[in-house]
């Protein structure tokens, strides 16, 4: 029986695998290759695409959820200056009846009402220093909230 030549078959294939590398320029071959690169690309380029607008949309959200957020931060200062200013207004009428209060030479003269910081004027407001010196003995300390000084 016959064996096989080895030296032949390792040529063979060596042959042959030398002509497989050679396939590739084959132009048919060549076209595929390229439509398979150019396909890939386009994948990744829609891919590219999708994600762009992801993230379009998100920043748009962004914007507007800042955009809410200054809002209320212009309301909450416009309110705060609001407060503000009506705690400088009501500390200032305090202050000024506080004045007007300690200027008084007459006892029966009319007591300017001070308010309370709110800007309400207290219940049971004295009338005048003679009304005040006939309260309780709380009236030395509320006469001197109400800028006047008791002999």
């Amino acid at each position: 029986m016959a064996q096989p030549n080895y030296t032949n078959v390792s040529q063979a294939l060596s042959t042959l695998s030398h002509e497989v590398t050679l396939a590739s320029n084959i132009p048919n071959l060549v076209i595929a290759n390229q439509l398979t690169t150019i396909q890939n690309s386009l994948a990744n380029l829609s891919n590219t695409v999708a994600n762009l607008s992801n993230t379009v949309t998100n920043l748009s959200s962004t914007v507007t959820n800042l955009s809410s957020t200054v809002t209320n931060l212009t309301n909450n200062v416009n309110d705060l200056t609001i407060t503000i200013q009506t705690t400088a207004q009501n500390s200032d009428r305090r202050n000024l009846a506080r004045i007007f209060n300690s200027r008084l030479s007459d006892p029966d003269l009319q007591l300017e009402i001070v308010p309370d910081m709110s800007g309400n004027d207290p219940p049971n407001y004295p009338q005048s220093i003679t009304r005040l010196r006939e309260m309780s003995a709380r009236r030395k300390r509320f006469a001197k909230y109400l800028g006047i000084q008791l002999l």
